[in-house]
């Protein structure tokens, strides 16, 4: 069967400048050529955990975190070198 149209297509989307000036100054030491890598990755590594049922979840109907769900996040933040 043939892969989906489009599917491994590249799209923009849009970071705060502050975010990407982080991350550009973490490139010399993190093995990414550049910072859609580096982005590409994080995020990569973030939706692996969440979709294995070890990432942050939110209660049904509300907009914000458990502690629980603070702590994974923390702890991912700190794994990705971002803490």
């Amino acid at each position: 069967m043939p892969p989906e149209q489009g599917k491994d297509e590249d799209v923009s989307v849009k970071v705060p400048r502050a975010t990407v000036e982080r991350v550009m100054r973490r490139l010399p030491d993190s093995g990414f050529k550049t910072v859609d890598e580096y982005v590409s990755y994080v995020v990569k590594a973030v939706l692996d955990q969440v979709e294995g049922g070890g990432g942050a979840k939110r209660d049904a109907g509300s907009d914000s975190f458990t502690k629980e769900d603070e702590e994974a996040v923390e702890q991912k933040l700190k794994e990705l070198g971002y803490l």
